[in-house]
């Protein structure tokens, strides 16, 4: 596969902080470094391709989806202060061909390359490296992973398994809702899927989801994040479906939204540090 091909990628950069940047925010609350880690991502995606970054901003891009995800900074325990020279890390992830080529850029020759400098909000830090995070750091093509899952003649487990990262939350009913149920999980990816991929995925998918998706374990607890203003509640940890439907072409369906979420993001606020996740091996089946 060469660069150029390259439709979904994930990079993970090292950083190394030049001040000390506190645990909390003057407000007592925990620093959440989303909302940075997204400006100085389209910061340095305008360097590279202005046209790109503006489509690709929440305040002139409009309500189009935004093919692209940051983390919050990560890498030490978050109740203490990263000392100067503290390691972090932070991701970044493209789901478009245009972003990864932009994210690509940014990284090799731009304002993501080693040894650039990288604000979070007024604190500055240093990129070390390109990480080769085995768990993190990954790339492939939508026409890849669809052949991986949609060509596969196998059976594919009744049973998939997520594990959110960073805060997740989903838009319902003119609010948001914590828990993942199976219906606010699939609905979210199968937009974000179909609005970008060449191969789409029907729409009856979600009648599937109703009827032969259930949620058989979780182990999540609600967390508050603050992204601009006051503390918003959200949910982390595990989450397990149990597919039900004997159509192994549903399943394989299924399998392969929960693989596109490490790239895409799930639920609200993923450009800004929420909704990451990636599939795990499914343990104490029930």
């Amino acid at each position: 596969m060469t660069t150029s091909a390259v439709s979904l990628s994930s990079t993970v950069l090292q950083l190394t902080a030049l001040e000390s940047i506190p645990a909390a925010a003057k407000s007592g609350a925990p620093h959440f470094w989303g909302r940075a880690m997204q400006a100085a991502f389209l910061q340095a995606i305008r360097q590279v391709d202005p046209t790109l970054a503006k489509a690709l901003h929440p305040k002139t891009g409009g309500n189009a989806l935004k093919p692209y995800t940051a983390t919050d900074l990560w890498g030490w325990p978050r109740a203490a202060t990263l000392p100067v020279g503290g390691t972090a890390y932070v991701r970044f992830t493209a789901s478009s061909a245009a972003v990864c080529r932009a994210l690509e850029m940014a990284v090799s020759q731009g304002g993501l390359q080693p040894n650039t400098g990288l604000m979070a909000a007024d604190y500055a830090l240093r990129i070390v490296d390109v990480a080769a995070d085995p768990v993190w750091s990954s790339s492939t093509t939508y026409e890849d992973l669809s052949a991986k899952w949609l060509l596969n003649s196998d059976n594919p487990t009744s049973y998939i398994q997520l594990r959110l990262t960073s805060p997740t939350r989903f838009k319902q009913h003119g609010g948001y809702a914590l828990f993942p149920t199976p219906t606010l999980v699939f609905s979210s990816l199968l937009h974000k899927w179909n609005a970008v991929s060449p191969v789409t995925i029907p729409a009856e998918l979600l009648t599937i989801v109703k009827e032969a998706v259930v949620v058989s374990y979780y182990d999540l607890h609600s967390v508050q994040v603050q992204l601009k203003g006051p503390l918003r509640p959200a949910s982390k940890g595990d989450v397990r479906y149990l597919v039900t439907t004997k159509d192994a072409y549903w399943r394989n369906c299924l399998q392969l939204l929960a693989e596109f979420g490490f790239y895409a993001g799930l639920g609200a606020n993923s450009t800004t540090g929420l909704g990451q996740c990636r599939v795990m091996p499914p343990r104490n089946r029930g």
